[in-house]
Parts: C-alpha cells; sequence; structure tokens
C-alpha cells in the first residue's frame, strides 16, 4: 500500500509542477492564467485522498521543484509550508465532506487560498519590511488583482470541478485501498 501511495504522490507531484511550469511558459500565460493556479487543487485531492502526511509532503515538494525551474525566491521555505499546511489540513478536515456539499468544496478551496495568500502575504510584509496593507493590497485588489482571481479561480475550480474529479479517483483509491480516501 505504501508504494502505491508514493506513486500517486508522486504523480499528483509531477502533474502540479508541470502545470504551473506549463502556465508559465505559454505565450501571454502569465497575463492570461495570472492567479489561475491549479496546485492548490491537486494539493488538497492529495492530502484528501493519501492522508495528512503525503498531503503535506505533496504540498511542499510541489512548492521546491516548480522553485527550481521558475526561480527560487528567498520567501520559498514560507511558501512551501504553506502549501504543505493546505496538503496536512486536507488530509485531515476536508476528508469528512461529502462529494455532494459542492458549495462547501468551494468554500474549503476559497478559505485555503485565502489563508495561503494573506500567509504569504504576511511573509513579504515581514521580510522586506513593506507595510502589511500595502503587500495585501498588492497581492489583492491592485491590478491585476492575482489575489482576487486566485480566490475566485479556486472557489470555481473546487466547487465546479472537484467534486467530479474525486468521484472518479475514489474508484481508483478504494480499488488500491488507500485507507484515508475522500
Amino acid at each position: 500500500m505504501k508504494t502505491r501511495k508514493i506513486s500517486l504522490l508522486s504523480v499528483l507531484t509531477a502533474l502540479s509542477v508541470s502545470l504551473e511550469i506549463t502556465k508559465s511558459i505559454l505565450p501571454g500565460g502569465f497575463v492570461i492564467f495570472s492567479g489561475v493556479e491549479p496546485v492548490t487543487f491537486l494539493v488538497v485531492l492529495g492530502g484528501c485522498l493519501l492522508g495528512p502526511l503525503y498531503g503535506a509532503i505533496q504540498g511542499i515538494l510541489v512548492n521546491i521543484l516548480y522553485s527550481f525551474f521558475l526561480g527560487v525566491s528567498v520567501i520559498l521555505p514560507f511558501t512551501a509550508s504553506g502549501f504543505g499546511f493546505i496538503g496536512f489540513i486536507s488530509g485531515l478536515v476536508l476528508k469528512k465532506l461529502r462529494e455532494e456539499d459542492v458549495f462547501l468544496w468551494g468554500l474549503s478551496g476559497l478559505i485555503l487560498t485565502l489563508f495561503y495568500d494573506v500567509y504569504t502575504n504576511l511573509v513579504h510584509a515581514l521580510l522586506f519590511n513593506v507595510p502589511l496593507l500595502f503587500s495585501l493590497a498588492s497581492g489583492f485588489i491592485l491590478p491585476p488583482f492575482i489575489g482576487v482571481k486566485h480566490v475566485v479561480s479556486n472557489f470555481l475550480l473546487f466547487s465546479l470541478v472537484y467534486p467530479y474529479v474525486l468521484r472518479h479517483l475514489k474508484h481508483l483509491a478504494n480499488q488500491w485501498n488507500l485507507s484515508n480516501s475522500c
């Protein structure tokens, strides 16, 4: 069973990293897809299917790996821990949601995204001695409104796509006897 979990962890991690890299190298990709970020979706999926420990590992690995391809930042330990926390919480709390709870899935995606965005903006403000309100405003409300797009796109992704994907992956999880499955 551990081999299966590691295999699924590897696939979800590779998919997350490759989607982020693809989004970044597409012509105009940063402008078109700014704020739209499938990594949270896949980290939550990993946490729900594999459990809190594997979810945390996936969140940390994804952030470290795509940072090596797209540029390592001084706040990498904090962004990685933020995604690790999302994976961990998903494995603990979100596994209790039913796939029919579409609005709750959307709300969960919104809350986790808000947590990550506020956390990383707080770290940015503290590390670079930037006023906190300015850091939050620059991430959320100043053009191109990346924070707003991030939260709204994850709400929609979690409420419209997540239950469908989860329904199909639960079959695989049951077939592989993954005990933590959502």
